[in-house]
This record gives structure tokens, sequence and C-alpha cells, in this order.
């Protein structure tokens, strides 16, 4: 329309009243024109840098979205070489879908594992006292299948270029430590949203809330460096699915270990919750040094089930030859 009155003003000879007219025609070409070359300036050279594989390309593709932004910040604290572990370890399960999908059925198993918690037919404070102890193990059982799919394939992922990993200047001890802290915070998420959950639903009192969210915590530490060290110990590098490794000799070697590992757990917490209970409803109290001992054993066992496995795993890497 502008257009159209400009020109019928030119042709009257009208250049006064055509001078407003061009003005604004010439501001909205103008800015158009910005407009694109802003637009095209953002995005035109990224496409032909990526059709041409230019170093650009591969650098803003290292560099990733925003979640891979974001989880480089977390790790800001880290060594160069922790960070760039969790980096690649990160990217390689996302650009899996045979790896990200599972949190779906995973996501399903929390709410059947609370859903059943919610149903049981308890009637008396005491017996959800119990059930409170033994869903430790339970949530032990869970925890450890969980980190046979996850956390025992971790080395093996690496595939056919592990050779990458034997050849950088770096120590296979730390390596497994970056694999360890990897999977820990996700695990212990996980872990205490079960049985915090769970015992929210049960009623139960501070002390027990307290024994069972502090031994699930360091379950799942043991569980996590278990299952890193002995996913080195025993790696399958040549698999055509990863989840083949989940069922190998080592790793039902780390489940039977990982249950009786749970099974220990309960046993040590079910002393002191015990003392707890008894002086509850009876106002005397029963407890002396084990109760401590329980305490220091707990501590205990989590070290061991830490540092062993990843020691012994960091030496059967040094030994393959590639």
């Amino acid at each position: 329309m502008t257009i159209h009155l400009c020109r019928r003003l030119l042709l009257r000879h009208d250049f006064a009243g055509a001078l407003w007219p061009a003005a604004l025609v010439s501001l909205i070409a103008v800015a158009s024109l910005s407009a694109v070359v802003a637009v095209a300036g953002g995005v035109y050279y990224q496409g032909w840098s990526a059709a041409y594989g230019s170093e650009r390309t591969m650098m803003s593709r290292r560099r990733g979205g925003l979640f891979y932004r974001l989880f480089g910040m977390a790790l800001s604290r880290a060594g160069h070489d922790t960070r760039a572990l969790a980096m690649k370890d990160m990217k390689i399960f996302w650009r899996d879908t045979g790896q990200w999908s599972q949190l779906f059925m995973l996501g399903a198993l929390v709410i059947v594992y609370l859903f059943n918690i919610r149903n049981l037919p308890l009637t008396t404070m005491a017996l959800k006292n119990v059930v409170s102890v033994m869903n430790i193990g339970l949530a032990g059982v869970v925890l450890a299948a969980v980190a046979a799919r996850f956390v025992f394939p971790t080395t093996s992922v690496e595939g056919a270029c592990f050779w990458a990993i034997k050849s950088a200047p770096l120590s296979f001890t730390r390596f497994l430590w970056a694999k360890f802290f990897f999977f820990l915070a996700p695990l212990l998420i996980l872990a205490e949203i079960l049985v915090v959950a769970s015992n929210l639903l049960l009623g139960v009192d501070a002390y027990v809330m307290a024994v069972s969210a502090g031994a699930v915590g360091l379950l799942t530490i043991g569980l996590t460096g278990l299952g890193v060290g002995m996913g080195a110990m025993y790696p399958k590098f040549d698999y055509e699915n990863i989840a083949e490794v989940g069922v190998t000799t080592g790793a039902v070697m780390y489940m039977i270990i990982a249950l009786a590992y749970a099974g220990i757990t309960v046993i040590l917490c079910a002393r002191p919750v015990y003392v707890h209970l008894y002086f509850t409803f009876t106002g005397v109290d029963v407890g002396g040094p084990e109760v401590y001992a329980s305490y220091a054993g707990l501590v205990v066992i989590t070290l061991l089930f830490i540092f062993i496995p990843l020691r012994k795993g960091a030496q059967a890497l040094e030994r393959i030859e590639i």
C-alpha cells in the first residue's frame, strides 16, 4: 500500500508528498535486510561448515547443547581429564537409545515399588519399623539390578576404542574413580527416593528414618564401587549390544556379591533399630557397644567394597594387551 501511494505521488510530480512514503519504505527495507543478515549470520555459516566438516563445526559439536554446558559447569572444579571422561560418558549414554530409554522402565519400577509399600497390610507401628529395616535390603536388590545394567558395563562401553584410554596419559585408577563419581550421584538419588519415600508412607520415627537413609546411602556407595571395579576386572569389549555385558559371568558374580552385601547391611542395621524400638516401647535401654560396632561395621565394609574392587579393576586393566 505504501509503495503504491509513493508511486502515484511520483507520477503526479508531487516529490514533497512522496518523501514520507519513500522514507517509510526504505526504513522497512533496511530493517528487513538487517533481520535477514542477523539470522543468516547465526545459522548459515554453521550449516555450511556442517556440510563441509570444518573445524568450527567440530568445536560446536564438542560444546554440545545447553544440557552438556550445564553438566560441564557442574564439573568445573574437577580435573581436565576427569571432566573429559565424564562428558564422554554422558554423551555416549544419551546418544544410545538402548541406554536412556530404559530410564522409563526404571521410573515405572519406582512407582510400582512405592505402590506395593503403600498397600502392605501393616497394622502396628512395630511391624512398620521392622518392614522399614527390611526395606533397606529390598532397595539394595533394586540398586544392585540397576547397577548391573548401567554401572557394571561402564568399562566395557569403551568397546573397540579402549585403546584410546590405554594410550592416554591417564592412570586407570583415575579412570575408574571418574566412572565411580559419574554414577554415584544418580544412584544415590534413586536410593534415597526409594527409602525415604517408603519410610514416609510407613510412618516410621525419625531414628529409623535416619538409620535407613544412612545405611542405604552407604550401601549405594559400596555397590557403585563394586560395580565399577568388577566391571573393569571382567570387561567385554566385543559386543553387539551393551546389554550383553549385564549377563556375563562377571555380572552374575557381581549380583551374587551385591545381594550378599545388601543382606549384611540389613543384619548390621537390625541391632541398633531393635535397641531403639525396645527402648521406645518399654523404656529399657538394652543397647551396648555392639550398637556402635554395627555403625562402624557399615562404614568399614563400605570402604572395603569401594577400594578393593577399584584397585583390582585398575590392575586388571593394566594387564590388558592391545
